[in-house]
């Protein structure tokens, strides 16, 4: 079959069938390792079936990237796919990381009763983040060197900017490696999501502040949560710079998750198996919508299912098996690395295979790729930074990677 990428068809079916594929082989290769060499991630403690979703989340955003980057290996555009399936993926697993997030974090404000050791957060923060971070910048740099066409010497000024910018997740505009412009799309890009975390993770004492005012009752808390939700979801779709309201409203959402659960009614009920079905049936919904996907209506779809994974909800024991809460304790470095293999698989595929259908046979072989790149990285970088983190900041609790960052 040939391919017109341009058109809704372009995916249909060996696209579809290649997504299929994407989640077992990749749960395949986690199950494989944890079964070989049990390691740190079948040890630790769980919060709810947050641990087991993260994985999926991350294969989403990268299912998401490779249609993305076949097209921008044929026109040179990195924009989003044509097909509404694919061009939803994405928005969705960010949405989603980012609840997890602000109800991670929200629910570590209540617990602290809106305090924040400034000092532990940063330090917890700086060695669950950049040991991984700055081992995707090497290969992202090693493979910007390799893919140019030309290679030239930056001024030793120049590249210092280059590295700087690199090292503070693109807040400075100039992202180029020395001879790739678009360097930033070796990896997807994925760092505009690390921006929007790091702005929540500043503007946490802020909240404990907001948490302190509102400490009369939760009722309080729900009222401006649901306000916030709203407010920040609704905001009109233009630019603020780089920053835009309404794609960080997961955050609020994630808030408003923590405060919904403390009612043991409702959180019991979403354990069910209607709210698994109810759920699944609004995560597909939210994957049909056409138009922008990071539009209120998607916010409220997803946060349904979210709902009902922070509840404890497994969808029927799957977020609750080995290889999904192996592979989401890796989810971090799946997100980090996947890029670079999409990047790399379109960098070794002839020109004249681009338009055929055969090219989706790359995305479950990125999966797998990823996934045991991912399983190795969490392994020999995260969980010992993760430790030597809360050594240095004080901490005696065992690891738990979903406590630690969203991905």
């Amino acid at each position: 079959m040939g391919d017109d990428l341009g058109s809704s068809s372009a995916a249909a079916p060996w696209g579809y069938l290649a997504l299929l594929a994407v989640w077992p082989v990749a749960l395949s290769v986690a199950d494989g390792l944890s079964r070989w060499r049990p390691g740190p991630a079948t040890a630790m403690a769980r919060l709810g079936s947050l641990d087991g979703v993260r994985g999926f989340l991350a294969l989403a955003v990268m299912a998401h990237h490779f249609r993305i980057a076949w097209n921008w290996r044929l026109t040179g555009r990195w924009e989003l796919p044509a097909e509404t399936l694919f061009k939803n993926l994405g928005p969705a697993g960010v949405i989603v990381f980012f609840m997890i997030t602000g109800f991670l974090f929200w629910g570590k404000l209540v617990g602290a009763g809106g305090r924040l050791d400034v000092r532990c957060f940063v330090i917890a923060r700086v060695f669950r983040i950049y040991p991984a971070y700055l081992l995707s910048l090497a290969a992202i740099a090693a493979l910007s060197w390799l893919a140019a066409d030309t290679v030239s010497a930056l001024p030793a000024s120049q590249a210092w900017k280059s590295l700087w910018t690199w090292l503070t997740f693109g807040f400075d505009p100039d992202l180029g490696f020395r001879g790739t412009p678009e360097a930033h799309l070796i990896n997807a890009g994925v760092i505009w999501t690390l921006q929007y975390e790091w702005v929540f993770y500043a503007a946490l004492p802020v909240i404990g502040l907001t948490l302190l005012a509102l400490r009369p009752g939760a009722g309080s808390r729900v009222a401006a949560l649901v306000i916030l939700c709203a407010l920040m979801s609704l905001a009109p779709a233009a630019p603020l710079g780089w920053f835009q309201w309404h794609i960080a409203a997961g955050f609020a959402y994630g808030a408003l998750t923590y405060e919904a659960l403390r009612l043991p009614p409702l959180a019991g009920a979403l354990r069910g198996a209607a709210a698994s079905i109810l759920g699944l049936v609004a995560l597909g919904v939210m994957l049909a919508l056409p138009g922008y996907p990071f539009g209120a209506l998607a916010f409220l779809l997803l946060w349904g299912p979210f709902l009902a994974v922070a509840a404890g909800n497994t969808m029927f024991g799957v977020l609750a098996s080995r290889p999904a809460v192996a592979l989401g304790d890796a989810s971090y470095s799946l997100y980090l690395f996947h890029g670079l293999f999409v990047f790399a698989f379109f960098r070794l595929v002839p020109g004249e295979v681009l338009g055929h259908a055969a090219v989706w046979l790359g995305l479950p072989l990125v999966a797998a790729a990823t996934s045991l790149l991912a399983l190795a990285c969490f392994r020999l970088v995260e969980a010992p930074s993760i430790a030597m983190g809360r050594r240095l900041a004080g901490e005696r609790r065992p690891v738990r990677a979903s406590e630690e960052v969203a991905p």
